[in-house]
């Protein structure tokens, strides 16, 4: 295309919120009126919601939707459009399905919210503590999950469907989702992906995925040892590690490793790297944005220093590292304290101790 920002994901994608409410990818921050169309609504009625997204992007423009990208692009940070741009080719047409299917989760993340974690949603309806307002306010939201069912329906009857993308919460949580699997009828055609912390990956859900033309898994792990155990509670290391090993094993299914960079992990970012890639993984880095007192560098300057001569010693990482020390912000003090506070309100809870060194 002539336009410089063009992106093919609102002509070739459909992708959901994990409440049911319709967005063209997982990226996309609806500016206003975000819960006015769902996935009950018709393929015509999504299409006609972002209208005005295509023609920005047809001209040159860079509609404030779809900041993450620009943001990411304006660093050299390789951005959803960009990677889009590689996979899909004119005529561009509906092919694509992104889900995240609730909060069903069994892991409570460290740098995770209520609205993609129900671990999440039980401990802070159930702890009367000073939580954030974002905490607050999606942990109250009601999940319904009466639209999976239309959305199924809908996906189904789907022509040219080419790739389906599961996420969460923890999709292998949701069982709704492998008898959808199940009953499609033309397997052989679609490539299927997850973005899973991999923990509940069983021999029989394999089986499933064996039934499709591709399978990719996106195996979440943003640190190893005891410090995977403290960011991705209650799971454990040698869990993990076991069902790793494991699928590691299994030729037919594409692994691949997102590593998510955020306060609690931006210091040991090396060690968990050189795991993943002394065992052949391709790793992508995901750096955690919102919430802010979580950003990679929400630390003091001396820690900064210390996360930065660390990075000295490992040339060979460097490919990863520079885009991590590209993300450098101003130190804001107010959003430190939210860390600190924040951090050790569920290290009281979790029996846990967070080490800053």
């Amino acid at each position: 295309m002539e336009s410089k920002t063009f992106c093919p994901l609102p002509w070739t994608q459909a992708a959901s919120t994990t409440d049911g409410y319709y967005r063209p990818c997982c990226e996309f921050k609806w500016e206003q009126n975000e819960k006015t169309v769902s996935w009950q609504d018709s393929w015509q009625t999504k299409a006609d919601k972002i209208t005005y997204i295509k023609s920005q992007l047809l001209d040159n423009k860079k509609p404030k939707e779809c900041n993450i990208c620009w943001k990411k692009e304006a660093v050299g940070i390789e951005s959803l459009r960009e990677q889009s741009l590689k996979m899909y080719k004119q005529p561009y047409e509906l092919v694509s399905i992104d889900l995240k299917l609730g909060n069903l989760c069994n892991l409570g993340c460290r740098m995770c919210e209520p609205h993609s974690s129900s671990v999440l949603k039980q401990e802070v309806l159930k702890n009367a503590l000073e939580w954030t307002d974002t905490d607050l306010w999606t942990a109250n939201q009601h999940y319904n999950e009466d639209w999976v069912t239309i959305a199924f329906d809908k996906i189904s009857k789907l022509e040219n469907l080419k790739y389906l993308k599961f996420t969460g919460g923890e999709p292998f949580a949701n069982p709704n989702i492998m008898k959808f699997l199940k009953s499609l009828h033309n397997p052989e055609n679609i490539e299927i992906s997850f973005i899973t912390n991999a923990l509940l990956i069983s021999d029989d859900k394999l089986e499933v995925l064996n039934r499709f033309k591709k399978k990719t898994l996106y195996i979440s792990c943003d640190a190893i040892g005891d410090l995977y155990e403290y960011i991705r509670w209650p799971g454990k290391w040698k869990n993990f590690e076991n069902r790793f090993n494991k699928l590691i094993l299994e030729r037919d299914i594409e692994l691949k490793i997102f590593v998510t960079v955020s306060a609690y992990n931006v210091f040991y970012i090396p060690e968990t790297l050189e795991y993943f890639l002394n065992r052949g993984m391709e790793i992508s880095l995901i750096f955690v944005e919102e919430p802010t007192h979580l950003h990679p560098w929400v630390h003091r300057l001396e820690y900064r220093d210390k996360i930065k001569n660390k990075y000295n010693k490992y040339p060979n990482l460097n490919e990863y590292l520079k885009d991590i020390l590209e993300l450098e912000n101003k130190y804001d003090d107010k959003l430190n304290a939210t860390f600190k506070k924040q951090t050790q309100l569920r290290d009281t809870l979790r029996k846990q101790q967070y080490v800053n060194f």
